[in-house]
């Protein structure tokens, strides 16, 4: 078989079955199953280069099996990012979703998603998601610090604190859930100033 640059033999003919994606994915498919798995990364991909999304998605599943912590997916992307594989690393960075447990987690997850792919519509894209899943008032006000970083949009911004705000069953809870993201109260929140230390204009 053809084993490309280590993994295919050949470079020069693994870029040239590239030009035919069935003949690319079947000699990905046969240097996965002769890989001892730490050319995985690069098979992977080859094959979203190939546009076999099924088989990158597969290896980037084998890969990610064992991770568990929003930074190992980030990691990782960035490996792929930097190896030139971008539609891989975008699967893989993918994949940390279903660990998103807060709407905290969606915004750094929006966050990397501008910063590695710089794809803004994908991380407003996020955000919108994540807004459907506010509750508390501290939700609401991650949101809004989110989407004042990423998207600059006062207008939204000021919806979602007037939801903070109806949404805290007294001022002192609204003061707590505020806490976490540096915001002291609701005063200092309308004149703009979202922890401007920690978010800078």
């Amino acid at each position: 078989m053809i084993y490309c640059d280590g993994i295919c033999g050949s470079g020069n003919a693994c870029a040239a079955l590239l030009s035919d994606n069935e003949k690319a994915s079947s000699v990905i498919q046969d240097a996965v199953e002769e890989s001892s798995g730490g050319d995985l990364i690069t098979l992977a991909g080859y094959a979203a280069n190939a546009g076999d999304g099924k088989l990158a998605a597969s290896l980037i599943s084998q890969i990610i099996a064992k991770f568990n912590r929003f930074a190992q997916f980030q990691e990782l992307a960035e490996q792929i990012t930097a190896a030139g594989n971008a539609a891989a690393a975008k699967i893989a960075f993918r994949s940390v979703e279903r660990y998103l447990e807060s709407v905290s987690d969606s915004v750094e997850f929006a966050k990397s998603m501008l910063s590695l792919f710089d794809n803004l519509q994908e991380a407003e894209k996020i955000l919108d998601d994540a807004e459907f899943d506010c509750q508390f008032p501290s939700d609401f006000v991650e949101i809004a610090t989110g989407i004042r970083e990423i998207l600059n949009d006062e207008e939204i911004v000021d919806e979602l604190l007037d939801e903070a705000a109806a949404s805290a069953m007294e001022g002192e809870e609204f003061l707590d859930a505020a806490t976490p993201t540096g915001i002291s109260n609701r005063t200092e929140i309308q004149r703009g100033n979202i922890s401007n230390r920690r978010y800078p204009n």
